[in-house]
């Protein structure tokens, strides 16, 4: 349980990559390809994500994408598929056109032969690169040998399992060592939320500041 879970969702939309896409509806046929016209567009494409961009002040990385949406001529939906990047010329083209196959064929199983393959619509998007997470093994942690601090407080709780109210130690999760295990009944407190372990279960605060919560092994399934 990571910290802050009773508001995660706004936690996680201040940390998560900022992204912005541009979108052009140019219906064409590869066989009447204009790679002027589609080269103009996508440089106004390329225009609006950069005015984006500048008006968020970010000056980190970013991934640029750009995907075109294509299907077989006479087909009423489209696939997305990679589009190269860079200006689109005859090689861009056959690029385009191989990745439209991979993409199909992976989709459907085959591709369709003698039909003409036409772009629907463009996607430009713009994102911030944000670093993956690290990746922690987690800790079982060892019985409390004193190492933690006396609970703040002490309160009767409710335990709808055992049906009747049990005493809980309450504790500041700012104060929890870490690698302790503490056994339930107990409360965590903190100013987003507040987690309640009952007795077939403890509690170990993690290295990443999470909260591993496993039941105990004398416990039934």
């Amino acid at each position: 349980m990571p910290p802050g879970a009773g508001v995660g969702s706004a936690i996680g939309f201040l940390r998560a990559p900022f992204g912005y896409e541009s979108l052009r509806s140019a219906v064409m046929r590869l066989s009447r390809f204009d790679a002027e016209v589609v080269n103009r567009m996508i440089a106004d494409m390329n225009d609006e994500v950069s005015g984006f961009l500048r008006e968020t002040g970010h000056r980190g990385q970013t991934l640029r994408e750009l995907r075109a949406y294509m299907r077989y001529a006479g087909q009423g939906w489209e696939i997305p598929v990679d589009a190269p990047a860079g200006l689109m010329d005859d090689a861009a083209l056959e690029a385009l056109r191989r990745n439209f196959v991979q993409a199909y064929t992976q989709l459907f199983g085959h591709e369709v032969e003698g039909l003409d393959v036409e772009v629907v619509s463009w996607a430009l998007s713009l994102r911030s690169e944000v670093a993956a997470p690290e990746r922690m093994r987690a800790d079982p942690g060892t019985a409390d040998a004193g190492q933690s601090r006396p609970p703040i407080d002490r309160r009767r709780v409710f335990d709808a399992r055992a049906g009747k109210f049990l005493d809980c130690a309450i504790h500041d999760r700012a104060s929890l060592p870490v690698g302790v295990r503490l056994e339930g009944p107990l409360i965590v407190t903190e100013k987003e939320t507040s987690t309640y372990v009952s007795p077939a279960y403890g509690l170990v605060l993690q290295q990443d500041g999470c909260l591993l919560v496993q039941r105990n092994e004398n416990e039934g399934a």
